[in-house]
């Protein structure tokens, strides 16, 4: 726990209501006082709430809680009315006072004098003019009882949670698990603001990754069908009258990965008539053979027949 001399806390009124600007406001305000320390704000309604620490070297400052807000939580834990909460310590004592279960205001006594730390003048001399509210009483076991005799007309609240002098450190631990939005230097500084840009942020790039991945699925099926459309174009080149898909597809379920194009050099070789008709293509161990018939015979056939309709069937093998 940073304890409370160590602290800068306070809250004023403000018109600003955004977090990154106030943020950035009193990070110039605390500089120019207390040079570079670290700080955290909070923003409720128009108050804006400002702690911070100085002269205290830690590496982890989210593992920390301010003293006065673990006093803070204690009494909230104890009491639901407003009250003070006091942290008696051999050399210390720090006051606080609960308005709203908010702290109205605090204050820190420091004390080397063991012989008159927690005697009634010291206590009416150091400590704010009182109003009867009841009190929290944690810290040094041997010094509470001191406190206890200067407060008998309160109402004290009884701590059931721990041992007093370990109230503080119970308080700090509450940081991990009351959900509330106390000033405590916590692990992450996003406001409500940010995380909301943030949140949109991630929709944005979530939403253009969708468009960018269905745009180049799209390009990729538009591009595929020109493909498609150019073996069209060049397979009727070949064969003028003769269907696409069904030599296509024969030509497709005989090729065979590591052929080296070879049926493709041999198709190139056959040089038909333009309304050759082909009624087989058969390309298997490196020779191509295609039968058909048109109305005079190609060059090079292996055989020629003519048909009763004039017309010629052929048959030609290419190895």
């Amino acid at each position: 726990v940073i304890p409370a001399e160590n602290l800068i806390f306070f809250y004023e009124k403000t018109s600003i209501r955004k977090v990154s600007e106030l943020r950035e406001y009193y990070k110039f305000v605390l500089e120019e006082k207390y040079g570079n320390i670290n700080f955290d704000v909070h923003l409720e309604n128009d108050t804006v709430y400002v702690l911070a620490y100085k002269n205290f070297d830690v590496k982890d400052y989210y593992a920390l809680d301010g003293e006065i807000f673990s006093l803070l939580r204690i009494y909230n834990l104890l009491s639901e009315d407003d009250g003070y909460c006091i942290n008696f310590e051999k050399e210390k004592l720090t006051f606080v006072s609960v308005k709203n279960k908010n702290i109205d205001f605090y204050r820190v006594i420091l004390e080397k004098d063991a012989d008159i730390i927690g005697s009634p003048d010291w206590l009416k001399e150091n400590l704010p003019e009182l109003e009867n509210k009841p009190v929290l009483i944690v810290g040094n076991s041997e010094n509470i009882n001191k406190l206890k005799e200067f407060f008998k007309d309160y109402r004290l609240i009884e701590n059931s949670y721990c041992s007093n002098d370990l109230a503080v450190a119970f308080g700090g631990a509450l940081k991990g698990i009351l959900k509330d939005n106390r000033l405590s230097f916590r692990k992450t500084t996003l406001s409500e603001e940010d995380k909301t840009k943030f949140k949109n942020l991630f929709l944005i790039s979530i939403a253009s990754y969708l468009v960018s991945y269905f745009l180049i699925e799209k390009v990729s099926e538009n591009k595929l069908k020109e493909i498609k459309n150019l073996q069209r174009q060049e397979f009727r080149k070949a064969f003028p009258d003769v269907p696409v898909v069904s030599p296509y597809m024969q030509i497709k379920s005989m090729v065979k990965l590591g052929s080296n194009f070879d049926l493709s050099k041999k198709l190139a070789e056959i040089d038909l008539p333009k309304d050759a008709k082909i009624y087989l293509i058969e390309f298997y161990d490196g020779k191509l053979i295609m039968k058909g018939e048109s109305s005079q015979p190609p060059e090079n056939t292996k055989s020629v027949k003519k048909l009763p309709n004039g017309n010629f069937e052929f048959e030609i093998e290419v190895k």
